[in-house]
């Protein structure tokens, strides 16, 4: 081997050291923070309750305006809808919710637990026949009939543990709760009057 390439393979050792080292020190604060929150959690139970919120604007076309905290993005519909796809569709979200949403689950209860894993992807979803979203049958539901997740991970657990850190974080996921469970939608309206519209005056021709 020429001293060059052993020189790149040594620091190529210490650099993957270096990063190995500063991801457990990372995940070793992550689960210090859940369990600082957990312990909180149960000494003053009203700390869990939480109002969470979003701001969106109909601009033109089916465009949505999203603010959400510090974040801001667009929601629309394909060109084959008579979108501009200029963002995501509100279908495509909600698969993203749910999936996102399970890996942070997955995330917290593996620190909690202590079952770990290497990676974690997850491909989801649905059926849907958007003869209920345009009234064309009313006995046709307008969201989807059916979702599937398929999840997969690299990890050293046991059988029985993945299936612990399985249930723990489906059962706790707050995305999968709202869809598998009845929630209480409750929706206000209120009517801003438009302003006039200008008239055209007629031209007059001599």
């Amino acid at each position: 081997m020429l001293l060059g390439e052993l020189l790149f393979s040594v620091s190529l050792i210490i650099i993957i050291r270096e990063f190995s080292k500063e991801r457990e020190e990372n995940m070793g604060k992550l689960k210090d923070i859940l369990e600082k929150t957990v312990e909180a959690l149960k000494k003053n139970p009203e700390m869990g309750l939480k109002t969470i919120g979003v701001n969106t604007r109909l601009m033109e076309d089916y465009k949505c305006d999203v603010r959400a905290g510090a974040f801001q993005f667009f929601v629309d519909e394909a060109e084959s809808m008579g979108g501009t796809n200029a963002g995501t569709n509100p279908i495509v979200l909600l698969l993203a919710s749910i999936a996102t949403c399970l890996e942070i689950t997955f995330r917290v209860y593996s620190k909690l637990l202590g079952i770990e894993f290497d990676a974690l992807s997850i491909d989801a979803e649905g059926d849907i026949d958007i003869r209920g979203f345009f009234g064309v049958d009313d006995s046709v539901r307008p969201g989807f009939s059916e979702l599937r997740l398929k999840i997969k991970i690299t990890t050293n657990a046991s059988d029985s543990q993945l299936k612990q850190l399985s249930d723990m974080a489906q059962k706790h996921c707050p995305v999968t709760d709202i869809i598998t469970n009845s929630t209480k939608v409750s929706t206000t309206i209120t009517r801003e009057e438009q302003a006039p519209t200008q008239k055209k005056s007629a031209s007059s021709c001599s």
